[in-house]
C-alpha cells in the first residue's frame, strides 16, 4: 500500500472512531435513560457538548496543525478525546458526564482537522475532491456503527463499557493515524504564525456551509418524523432514514469525485450545483411523502445527495483557499462555522415544525440551500499567490 493510501485509510478509521460519539451517542438514548434517568431536555444538553467541545477548539487545532504539523495535535487530541471518553464512562453524575464528553469534544477535533489537511498536502487537487469525500463518509459509517454497537454494549454489560470501548478505539486509530501521517515540520520548516484574519473568499465559502448545514439538521432531525406524521409505520420510518444516510454516503463520494473534474477546477459549480439539487429535493420530498413508501424512497435519495453531501466540498474550498501556511486554520474556521450553526438550526427548526408544520420547515430548508447556492456562485478559486497546500498536480509535476 502506498503512503498517500495509508493515510487515507488512517484518516478514514480515526473519524469513524471518533464519530462513534459525535454522532453515534443518540445510540445510547435508552440506555441513558435506564441507567442515568436521563430525558430528551438532558439528553439535549448532554449532545450538545460533544458538539460545543470541538467548535471551541477547531480552530485551535487549524493554527496547530499550521505551525507543528498533523502529528503532535493528533497525539495530544486522541489523547485529551479518549480521556474525555474513558472519564464519560465512569462519571456518576449528569454534570459530570456532561463535562466529560465536552472535553471529549476538545480533543477529538483534532482529528478532522488532521484528517483533512493531510489530504491537502498529500493528494494532487484533481483528486483530493473524491478523497475527501471518501473521508467524509467516515462521519455517517461512524453514526451507524454506533447504532448497532454502542446499545449491544450497553445491553451486555452497561452505559460504561459502551463509553470505554469507543475511548479505546479512539485511542488506537487515532495515535495509528499520528504514526502513518508522518512527523510534524522540522524548527526550520515551521512558519510564522497564520496572520490575523481570513482569506479573502473563505467568509463566503464559510456563509454557504452555514446555510447547507441548516439544510442538513432539518432532514436528519425531521425526514422521519415528517414521514410518521403523513401516515408512514415506525419501521418505514426507520427505512427511510436508513436510505438517508446511504444517501450521505453516496453523495459524499459522487459530489467530491464531479469536483475534482478539470484538475479540480470545478469546485464552485459543484457547490452550487449541491444548493439548486437541495432546493428541488427538499420541496419535492414532502409531496413524495403523500404517495406512500413508493415515492417516499427515491425522494429520500435526492434529498441525501442535494442536503447531505457538501461537508467535503465546504471544508476542500476552505484548505484550498487557505493556502500552504493557512489551510489548516481555515479548516478549522470553517468547521467551527458548521459546526455552530448546525447546534442552532435543530432547535429553529424544532420551533417552526411545532408552530407550522413540517411542509413550512421543509420550504424554510429549501430556501436556505437556495440562498447558499446563489452565494455560492460568487466564491472565486483560490490565488495562486497564496500557495498550493499540498502536492502538484498530476498534469504540472
Amino acid at each position: 500500500m502506498s503512503r498517500r493510501n495509508a493515510i487515507l485509510l488512517a484518516a478514514v478509521l480515526s473519524q469513524t472512531a471518533i464519530s462513534l460519539i459525535q454522532f453515534g451517542l443518540p445510540a445510547l438514548t435508552f440506555a441513558l435513560r435506564d441507567e442515568r434517568g436521563v430525558g430528551p431536555a438532558e439528553f439535549g444538553v448532554l449532545f450538545a457538548a460533544v458538539g460545543l467541545g470541538s467548535a471551541v477548539s477547531l480552530i485551535v487545532a487549524g493554527r496547530a496543525c499550521d505551525r507543528l504539523g498533523a502529528r503532535p495535535v493528533l497525539v495530544v487530541g486522541t489523547v485529551v478525546g479518549a480521556a474525555g471518553l474513558a472519564a464519560a464512562g465512569i462519571s456518576t453524575s449528569s454534570a459530570g458526564l456532561a463535562g466529560a464528553l465536552f472535553v471529549a469534544g476538545v480533543g477529538g477535533a483534532a482529528v478532522p482537522v488532521a484528517g483533512m489537511t493531510a489530504v491537502l498536502a498529500h493528494f494532487p487537487p484533481e483528486r483530493r475532491g473524491t478523497v475527501l469525500g471518501l473521508r467524509q463518509t467516515a462521519v455517517p459509517a461512524g453514526g451507524a456503527v454506533a447504532a448497532l454497537l454502542l446499545p449491544a454494549l450497553a445491553r451486555a454489560d452497561s452505559l460504561r463499557l459502551a463509553l470505554l470501548v469507543p475511548a479505546a478505539l479512539v485511542l488506537a486509530t487515532g495515535l495509528l493515524f499520528a504514526v502513518v501521517v508522518g512527523p510534524g515540520r522540522a524548527p526550520a520548516e515551521r512558519r510564522a504564525p497564520t496572520p490575523p484574519g481570513l482569506p479573502p473568499g473563505l467568509r463566503r465559502v464559510m456563509v454557504v456551509g452555514t446555510l447547507y448545514v441548516v439544510a442538513l439538521s432539518g432532514v436528519i432531525a425531521f425526514a422521519a418524523p415528517a414521514a410518521e406524521a403523513e401516515g408512514l409505520t415506525a419501521r418505514q420510518a426507520e427505512l427511510l432514514l436508513a436510505v438517508l444516510n446511504v444517501g450521505a454516503v453516496a453523495a459524499r463520494l459522487g459530489w467530491g469525485r464531479v469536483s475534482d473534474r478539470d484538475g479540480g477546477g470545478r469546485r464552485v459549480r459543484t457547490l452550487v450545483d449541491v444548493g439548486v439539487l437541495g432546493t428541488a429535493s427538499a420541496l419535492l420530498f414532502p409531496l413524495a411523502l403523500h404517495g406512500g413508501l413508493v415515492t417516499a424512497l427515491p425522494a429520500a435519495l435526492l434529498l441525501a445527495f442535494g442536503t447531505l453531501g457538501f461537508n467535503g466540498l465546504v471544508y476542500l474550498l476552505a484548505g484550498e483557499l487557505g493556502g500552504r501556511d493557512g489551510a489548516g486554520t481555515a479548516v478549522g474556521a470553517a468547521a467551527t462555522a458548521v459546526f455552530l450553526a448546525g447546534s442552532v438550526a435543530g432547535p429553529v427548526l424544532g420551533v417552526i415544525v411545532e408552530t407550522a408544520g413540517f411542509g413550512t420547515m421543509f420550504v424554510a430548508v429549501a430556501a436556505c440551500t437556495m440562498a447558499g447556492a446563489l452565494l455560492a456562485r460568487g466564491v472565486a478559486p483560490a490565488p495562486s499567490g497564496r500557495g498550493d497546500p499540498g502536492v502538484p498536480s498530476a498534469a504540472a509535476a
